[in-house]
C-alpha cells in the first residue's frame, strides 16, 4: 500500500483468494515481501526507504527507533523493572533463534523465574512492543480456554526492527531466500504472526505434543481451530502437522510459505504474501 501498488492488491484481494496468484505476479509480490523483511512496516523507516530507496539510510532509522524504546524504558517504566525490561527485550531474538523457541526465564539469568519478571514482561507487552503467544493444551472452542500461561513465545512488534536487533545485516536480501530462512526462520514466523494479528486474528495459540511436535500457531477461524505452520524453507513436509492430524482430525489445516496458493489434501498453503487476505481465503474454503 505504502509502495502505491493498490491495482495489484485489488487484483489479488478480487482473483486470487481461491486460485493461484499468477507467477508474474507472484514473483513481484515476493520481492516485496524479501524488502518488507528489511524495512518493515515502521512508519519513519518505510518513509525514508521511499524517499531513498537506501537501506543503510532505513536501518540508521530503525535503529534509532531501537535506541529510543530503550529511552522510554527509563522515563515511563518504574525504576526497580527497567534492568529486567532491558534483560526481555534483549534476549527475544536469541530465544527465537532456538529450535525450541518456548520462552525460558533461565536464558535471562540463572535461576530466573516468572514472578520476578511478569512486571516487566506485562509492561513489555502494554506498551506494544512484542506480543506474547501462548501455547494452547488442545485446540478447543473457545481457544483462549485452553491456555497453558506457563508456556509462551515472545515476538516483536516489527519484522524489520527484529533483524537489526537480530544483528542480521539487510545485505541479505541480495542472497536470495536466505531472509527467510535465517536465524531458524525466526523473521518468517514474526511476519507471519503480525500479519495474521493485523488480518483480525487477535487469539493466536500455538501447539505442543510433548517432545513430538510443535505447530506454529493455532488460529480460531469461524467455529474452527485450525493449525498452521510457517515454512521459510522449500521443504514442505511437516511431521508437527501429521502428528495434530492424528491427534484431533481439524476440518483443514495450513501452511505458509513462499508457495503459491494450493490445497494439497486437507493442507492448504496461504503465500506469505497474502496473509494480509487470510481471513477472506480462509473464508472461500471453509465450508461453514
Amino acid at each position: 500500500m505504502a509502495a502505491g501498488e493498490d491495482a495489484l492488491l485489488e487484483y489479488v484481494r478480487t482473483k486470487c483468494l481461491a486460485d493461484p496468484v499468477p507467477e508474474v505476479f507472484a514473483e513481484k509480490l515476493i520481492a516485496y515481501v524479501r524488502t518488507y523483511f528489511v524495512t518493515g512496516g515502521m512508519p519513519a523507516a518505510l518513509s525514508v526507504w521511499f524517499a531513498t530507496k537506501n537501506f543503510s539510510h532505513v536501518e540508521e532509522v530503525q535503529k534509532n527507533l531501537l535506541a529510543s524504546y530503550e529511552n522510554d524504558f527509563a522515563k515511563h517504566a518504574p525504576g526497580r523493572e527497567i534492568p529486567k525490561l532491558r534483560s526481555i527485550w534483549d534476549s527475544i531474538p536469541a530465544q527465537l533463534g532456538r529450535e525450541n523457541k518456548k520462552f525460558m526465564y533461565g536464558h535471562l539469568k540463572k535461576g530466573g523465574r516468572a514472578k520476578e519478571y511478569e512486571d516487566a514482561l506485562h509492561w513489555l507487552k502494554h506498551a506494544g512492543l512484542m506480543y506474547q503467544i501462548v501455547r494452547a493444551s488442545a485446540p478447543g472452542l473457545p481457544i483462549t480456554a485452553y491456555d497453558d500461561p506457563g508456556s509462551f513465545k515472545l515476538f516483536t512488534h516489527d519484522v524489520g526492527l527484529l533483524r537489526v536487533k537480530s544483528g542480521l545485516s539487510y545485505s541479505a536480501l541480495a542472497e536470495g531466500n536466505r531472509l527467510f530462512t535465517e536465524f531458524k526462520g525466526a523473521l518468517t514466523e514474526n511476519f507471519a504472526l503480525t500479519e495474521m494479528i493485523a488480518a483480525g486474528f487477535g487469539s493466536v495459540r500455538y501447539w505442543t505434543s510433548d517432545s513430538q511436535a510443535e505447530v506454529d500457531f493455532l488460529i480460531q477461524a469461524e467455529s474452527h481451530v485450525l493449525p498452521m505452520e510457517v515454512k521459510s524453507s522449500v521443504n514442505m513436509r511437516s511431521r508437527s502437522l501429521s502428528v495434530f492430524r492424528e491427534n484431533y482430525h481439524p476440518h483443514l489445516m495450513l501452511r505458509s510459505s513462499l508457495q503459491n496458493l494450493r490445497q494439497d489434501g486437507d493442507i492448504l498453503n496461504i503465500p506469505l504474501y497474502c496473509l494480509f487476505y487470510m481471513n477472506e481465503i480462509l473464508h472461500t474454503h471453509i465450508t461453514p
